[in-house]
């Protein structure tokens, strides 16, 4: 093993019926480990990521990446509280949600914490800080800029009318 370099490989639809029916008849981590030619660690979180455990293996669970970057609907909002008041795991949010855990944790933590989350205060918060209409941002800009020319403005005068007496 020396020098060798660690790459991530991701499993194809057929490792992951393999890992379903070594599973099925009762094989050891190790034992897939040593079919597929990973470590047990590897194969451990593959079945992590696709059930949790190894009767709840699931071959065909795809993830779907277009919630990236994807800002949490208000039905998203609604679940996630519900979610938190039974006390559901983060891990298990994730999943139904299709979300990773560290996205679950930042909403619930900018939005009051695990006792304190409203879904309908968190969504009124993401539309007021992210959803300030273009236009209004504009005018903000040109009222600060008008600001900033009053300033200049008068201060020039006063260079001026000194300069003059």
């Amino acid at each position: 093993m020396e020098n060798e370099t660690i790459r991530k490989v991701a499993y194809t639809l057929e490792d992951r019926l393999k890992i379903k029916s070594m599973i099925d008849q009762g094989c050891s981590m190790e034992a897939i480990a040593v079919k597929l030619g990973r470590t047990a660690y590897a194969i451990g979180g593959e079945i992590r990521r696709r059930g949790g455990k190894k009767d709840r293996y699931d071959p065909y669970l795809v993830f779907d990446d277009r919630k990236a970057r994807v800002p949490y609907t208000l039905q998203d909002r609604k679940l996630l509280e519900e979610c938190l008041s039974k006390k559901m795991t983060r891990a298990s949010i994730s999943k139904l949600l299709n979300r990773s855990i560290g996205s679950i944790n930042h909403e619930i933590k900018k939005n009051g914490g695990i006792d304190s989350y409203i879904a309908d205060q968190a969504h009124d918060n993401f539309i007021q800080y992210h959803h300030t209409p273009v236009r209004k941002k504009i005018l903000q800009r040109i009222e600060n800029i008008e600001f900033q020319l009053e300033i200049i403005t008068s201060t020039l005068q006063e260079i001026l009318n000194g300069k003059n007496n």
